[in-house]
């Protein structure tokens, strides 16, 4: 069992003190993806030595080998330390993040770079070869989406039909969920952190990041389901931004503070300051 101060970080003190930079979140990832050691793609040798930044060289067939091709991280333009970072964030709350709060947070310029990340980590949420539900399962139906002028009820529109499974435990509660109380659950956390601004054809993003949730409600450290969600995202097939936005744009939004064009994100891996408020008198 993945231990605090070992597999994970406990804190974000301790979060940024383990990744104070990019290459030190590359090493992290490497050992989550190979913890028996990096193997060639292309033609299995074990003999691999770092080349530079997030490229290895194969001591076999001489080839350079991504350290990020096939993650979500793929060809990203966002710094690590950024990407750990949100990562953070997305798990440290058990109500989640939305990304115009995400923005704010790491001061990206860019909506769509913020809400593109949280929507690669919702894809990574879904664990390849998860077990099937057991024992004594309750299958419900529920519409999700806005209010509109028209019909109620299953004709509604602008409503999306979800299907609930939910294992049930004796005497009384619930233990995993696929997407009931857990419907009504999750129309709460879609209208709260969310603010009911989910798309139709981006909602099965989101309830995989529900039932991520849910089904580790009971964790004993947050740091836990960060070391989760890096773990399943280091073995998560990448993730175009075409892709996601095929026929949705998530709209631009600038929170205050933030100016200038949409540019690369800064890294976190900053030099100390010396005391700058000290500097502010002087200034005045």
């Amino acid at each position: 069992m993945p231990s605090r101060g070992l597999h994970y970080p406990g804190s974000y003190a301790e979060l940024r003190a383990w990744f104070p930079d990019d290459d030190a979140c590359m090493d992290y990832l490497d050992w989550l993806r190979w913890p028996n050691g990096v193997v060639c793609p292309a033609c299995g040798w074990t003999a691999i030595t770092a080349a530079s930044g997030r490229v290895w060289r194969c001591g076999g067939c001489r080839k350079r080998v991504s350290r990020t091709a096939g993650t979500i991280f793929e060809n990203t333009r966002t710094p690590l330390t950024v990407w750990f970072a949100a990562g953070w964030y997305m798990t440290a709350d058990p109500g989640g993040v939305s990304a115009l709060t995400m923005q704010r947070l790491l001061g990206l310029g860019s909506y769509q770079t913020a809400w593109a990340m949280l929507h690669r980590y919702r894809t990574a949420m879904v664990r390849p070869g998860r077990e099937v539900l057991i024992g004594r399962v309750e299958v419900d139906e529920t519409f999700i989406g806005g209010e509109r002028p028209g019909p109620r009820g299953r004709g509604a529109q602008g409503k999306t039909l979800v299907v609930v499974a939910v294992e049930l435990l004796e005497p009384q509660g619930y233990g995993r969920a696929r997407m009931n109380r857990v419907a009504s659950l999750c129309k709460r956390w879609l209208m709260g952190t969310h603010q009911g601004g989910v798309q139709p054809e981006h909602l099965q993003a989101y309830l995989e990041e529900f039932c991520f949730r849910f089904n580790r409600r009971h964790a004993r450290a947050r740091g836990l389901l960060f070391y989760r969600l890096l773990q399943y995202a280091a073995g998560a097939s990448p993730l175009t931004y075409r892709k996601m936005v095929a026929t949705s744009r998530p709209k631009a939004v600038k929170p205050a503070g933030v100016k200038g064009p949409r540019s690369k994100p800064g890294t976190l891996a900053l030099p100390p300051e010396d005391q700058p408020w000290r500097a502010a008198r002087t200034l005045e």
